[in-house]
């Protein structure tokens, strides 16, 4: 251990951009560095502080407060401190310039400053995963917490390699609409492609986004609401709020009646815009012309409806005009065309019984239809969902008063529970004040394990609620108010409790979707408790005789509701108003929507677009994705890698589960680890354990606190140079290892990272100049490898002052060979697949209408923008290791 005194040099290992600080206090718990030249003082804990100590040798040259320098002729210590001596002076270490640059290749070798061996090879593996990463197909789409369901990744992966995407995703209710949606946000966010989006929701919905977003792929959206913006303008009059964040949600209603905001909305300038639940946006009213607004801005953008033509073919038509106006211009044209589309299917039976992904069946479906435009996945197509059943129960009391029906509802339940053994239940009730009522009655009747979820709880209070709930040990029972039925989803429970029911339909399918997933194992159950002769027997009865909603999920829901609303609503409010219960109506009411239903249920299936289902899922192609992201989980790499990092920033890894630990800080320090978002922080690189507990943080390659981790340390001089010997060989040798970061600044739209990403390329020479790279590859050397006591380089002025010039000027003329192969084929991979795709987009557009012509520029336009800016690559020193073998 050196001995601490006053006066001393030291710099960051955290922070080197701070220049040289001098220790100005230390006791057994802390230092106290002060460096002047950045006008900061920081504290360290003296255990493991992630300072190093500053020693220049012979040869080096120093500069000193008043600017001058010296060539350093001998290196002495006094009391503690390092006297250097030369040209006639002799000067102290505190009198060294603080501003003096040390984190620079180059000048840290000569310096002899270095880190240990298994730094420099941290940093290489930190550079080769972060190009593997900018590279891979599956950036964007592995980080997701999500479960890899093939359609929507399918989905995902061809919006996300569009150039300006605008689509309709219009898949069925449950199938996984928004996953979709993050998913292609995620993937063209991560890649740069785009940086400003804003998303536009039902009010209702707005939680459910923000939520999604932050829960499931770390990204957070800023709310906007009138509130919010007002404060922006106080704070800064004049501004545009819209113009304060990168990534906005807002209400879709809120922001289309106000002029002034819907004005600053367009101007803003959007890269992407998101709009859910698009089926209500009407021609002709507010909303509907924002969006011509924001649309006609060559922006990209993406409709989410799960009704899409349920509302008719001119509201369709509509939101098609949205996304091509161009393109849909002529509604009486788009029904000729759609006709001959339907009659094209049906006229090829036999061919569209080929598997999708065949190159005949891929020729047909780019020749054909609106299937550029619009995604749709039905349940008839994709397989996997569960049996459901709906089980009526009816409750007799004696007057039908509020308390007296909750009472006979809390004793119902107590006693399906007591049935029910070890089976978890998700109960979902209108508000949270029903919530707590609930619970209390049941926890004076007996005790169970019951976990609450509501909009009164943080976000955090929720995610552990759920992951209780989510243990195989953990709470029996989950009471939610209608937030637990948006975007949650506890697949693991298969027994569902209606304690009240709503008067739409769609958010009865809204609650029975947090069960009825792709992937749940068991059949539902679908429990709804209702007093007799009272309104909820009516939507009880209507919606499983009527609708047959609890038994079926329905494709023509929304429109069954709109017919039969006003009778509905008309029947609900007599019975509890007048107390009599209209029995005959009812009857009646039932008939009439079974009867419709079932026109409704023909009209869809004759109606069904063969071509259009055909092109939203290519089983062949989505699987290739998929088992992509499953064999990358299964890597165990970024593991070992992470724990590297987690021990290098003096973090403790604790195991909790197979690859799931908790992470403990033991060093203090003013640089918070990216993504670290409290001591104690649980996290997983188990997808299965990821998509079960909310509490739990799934690192991938796409998280913030891996890519976080490597720019933190890649932006540093860690690991940048090394010095180290390998001992017993006989022969003498020094050896130089240079890694060269291959760089290509490129407008962010191109994502130029795909061909030509940040590429480590690593020489390997001798003291004869010879090329060793290949015949000593970088693992094998990493194996012979120790670092040096000290640096040994001032034991050799001739090697520092001679060979080391020339090992440098070999190891860049080996680099520069690699760089010029490595574009070559960087431009070859542009040529076939961006030239390529251009040239098959042209001649499509001669047999299919729905072809932008913008796409063919832009494809043009891509291809030749990425060859211009590959000529610009160019070379960066990032790491030196100087071996001796004797």
């Amino acid at each position: 251990m050196i001995q601490l005194k006053k006066g001393q040099r030291f710099t960051s290992e955290m922070e080197p951009e701070l220049g040289l600080g001098a220790l100005v206090e230390s006791d057994a718990r802390t230092l106290t560095i002060n460096f002047a030249a950045s006008n900061c003082v920081r504290r360290y804990t003296a255990t493991n502080a992630p300072l190093r100590r500053v020693r220049f040798d012979v040869g080096d040259t120093v500069i000193f407060r008043d600017n001058t320098t010296m060539v350093v002729d001998t290196v002495e210590e006094v009391d503690g401190l390092l006297r250097y001596k030369g040209e006639g002076r002799s000067v102290l270490e505190p009198d060294l310039s603080d501003a003096m640059s040390v984190s620079a290749p180059r000048d840290r070798l000569s310096a002899g400053m270095f880190d240990p061996v298994d730094t420099f090879d941290l940093r290489f593996e930190a550079n080769r995963l972060r190009y593997e990463h900018e590279r891979s197909e599956t950036m964007g789409f592995m980080g997701g917490r999500v479960e890899l369901v093939p359609h929507q990744f399918y989905i995902a992966g061809e919006v996300a390699s569009r150039q300006v995407p605008r689509i309709l995703l219009a898949d069925e209710t449950g199938l996984g609409k928004t996953i979709e949606a993050c998913l292609i946000l995620h993937r063209l966010l991560l890649s740069e492609r785009i940086s400003r989006v804003v998303i536009l929701v039902p009010d209702s919905l707005v939680h459910q986004w923000f939520v999604e977003f932050y829960r499931r792929f770390n990204l957070v959206f800023r709310i906007f609401d009138e509130e919010h913006c007002r404060d922006m303008e106080r704070s800064e009059p004049g501004a545009n709020p819209f113009l304060s964040d990168q990534l906005i949600l807002c209400s879709l209603d809120g922001v289309a009646v106000d002029n002034r905001r819907r004005a600053q909305l367009m101007e803003a300038g959007w890269d992407m815009v998101v709009v859910d639940e698009a089926h209500h946006v009407e021609e002709g009213d507010r909303a509907y012309s924002l969006l011509e607004g924001l649309g006609s801005q060559q922006t990209g953008m993406m409709l989410l409806s799960a009704t899409p033509e349920q509302l008719g073919q001119r509201t369709h038509f509509s939101h098609l005009k949205l996304l091509d106006p161009a393109r849909y211009s002529d509604f009486e044209a788009y029904l000729r065309e759609s006709q001959t589309y339907r009659h094209t299917a049906t006229a090829m039976d036999d061919l569209l019984a080929l598997e999708a992904d065949s190159p005949k069946m891929r020729e047909l479906l780019d020749c054909h239809g609106p299937g550029r435009a619009v995604f749709r996945n039905t349940r008839a197509v994709i397989k996997g969902f569960p049996e459901r059943r709906g089980i009526l129960y009816p409750l007799a009391t004696a007057v039908l008063t509020h308390d007296a029906v909750t009472f006979q509802k809390i004793q119902w339940l107590v006693t399906l529970l007591k049935k029910m053994n070890t089976d978890k239940v998700l109960l979902i009730c209108s508000s949270p004040e029903t919530v707590a009522r609930v619970e209390g009655a049941i926890r004076k009747i007996v005790t169970f394990k019951i976990a609450l979820f509501t909009e009164t709880m943080t976000i955090l209070q929720r995610d552990r609620s759920a992951a209780w709930f989510s243990e195989p040990s953990g709470a029996q029972l989950m009471i939610c108010s209608e937030i637990g039925s948006e975007g949650r989803n506890f697949q693991f429970s298969h027994h569902l409790v209606m304690f009240d029911l709503p008067m739409g339909p769609e958010l009865v399918e809204q609650r029975i979707g947090r069960l009825d997933r792709i992937g749940q194992r068991h059949p539902i159950s679908i429990h709804v408790p209702y007093a007799k002769g009272s309104g909820q027997e009516i939507l009880a009865r209507w919606y499983k005789a009527g609708t047959g909603i609890f038994e079926n999920n329905i494709s023509g829901i929304h429109q069954i509701h709109k017919r039969f609303e006003s009778t509905l609503g008309t029947l609900f409010t007599r019975c509890e108003n007048e107390g009599k219960f209209p029995e005959a109506e009812l009857q009646e009411l039932i008939e009439h929507t079974r009867q419709f239903s079932c026109e409704i249920a023909e009209q869809l299936a004759s109606g069904r677009d063969r071509l259009l289902e055909l092109n939203s899922f290519r089983p062949r192609k989505a699987l290739g994705l998929v088992n992509t992201i499953r064999s990358m989980d299964g890597d165990t790499v970024i593991d070992g890698f992470m724990a590297r990092m987690f021990k290098f920033y003096g973090i403790s890894p604790e195991p909790v589960m197979d690859r799931t630990y908790r992470l403990e800080v033991l060093n203090a320090s003013e640089m918070a680890f990216p993504g670290l978002k409290a001591d104690k922080m649980v996290v997983t690189f188990d997808r299965k354990v990821a998509v079960t507990r909310d509490d739990i943080e799934f690192l991938t390659w796409d998280h913030p606190m891996v890519t976080g981790a490597m720019e933190l340390f890649l932006g540093s001089d860690n690991g940048n140079v090394s010095i180290a010997e390998i001992r017993g060989t006989g022969e003498f040798q020094i050896l130089l290892e240079s890694v060269y970061i291959l760089e290509c600044i490129a407008p962010r739209e191109l994502h130029i990272n795909r061909f030509l990403a940040r590429t480590p390329i690593r020489t390997l020479v001798d003291h004869t100049l010879a090329d060793l790279t290949r015949e000593v590859p970088a693992k094998t050397l990493n194996k012979r490898v120790s670092t040096s006591a000290r640096s040994w380089l001032g034991q050799f002025p001739e090697i520092k002052e001679k060979l080391l010039p020339q090992l440098l000027d070999a190891g860049f003329k080996l680099a520069e060979k690699e760089t010029a192969r490595a574009i070559d084929q960087a431009k070859e991979a542009v040529v076939n697949l961006v030239g390529g795709e251009a040239q098959r987009l042209a001649r499509l557009k001669e047999l299919n209408p729905a072809i932008r012509e913008d796409e063919i520029a832009a494809a043009r336009e891509e291809a030749r923008g990425l060859l211009v800016h590959m000529d610009t690559a160019r070379l960066r020193l990032d790491s030196l290791r100087l071996i001796k073998v004797d």
